[in-house]
């Protein structure tokens, strides 16, 4: 079984970018494991059902041995988000997840940086205009 990452920190949080850090130098584990990846997983302040849910996969063979690894994460702006780290081996087999991360990245609120599509104006009755259009991608 493949041991939890440890010391997961976030190291950055801006309106659309999480940053999170952690160590990559796993001891060996009892069967000889070693790890092929990490899965990044996250929660939100508006999750009720505290279901972590996969924000990234990323090797971890990617740049060779290191001691550290570093990874950046697409986040909503407006929303908060905590982060945990499990490290997985090359038959998909899971080992614990880190604790996780001390601190929330509470994503800064920003503004559209493209205008509504599909705008429409529909007149139902007199002196009533319904302005409706497609939801933003942000």
């Amino acid at each position: 079984m493949l041991t939890a990452p440890s010391n997961v920190r976030l190291t950055g949080c801006e309106s659309r970018l999480a940053q999170l850090e952690w160590s990559c130098d796993q001891p060996p584990s009892v069967s000889h494991a070693t790890v092929a990846r990490y899965v990044i997983e996250y929660l939100t302040s508006y999750d009720s059902d505290e279901v972590w849910r996969v924000a990234k996969t990323t090797s971890a063979l990617a740049g060779g041995r290191r001691a550290r690894c570093l990874v950046r994460i697409a986040v909503s702006p407006g929303s908060a988000y905590v982060f945990r780290v499990t490290a997985e081996d090359e038959h998909g087999q899971r080992g614990a997840s880190s604790r996780p991360t001390a601190q929330w990245c509470r994503a800064a609120p920003d503004v559209p940086h493209h205008n509504p599509s599909g705008v429409c104006a529909l007149n139902t009755r007199p002196g009533i205009l319904h302005l409706v259009w497609q939801v933003l991608q942000l």
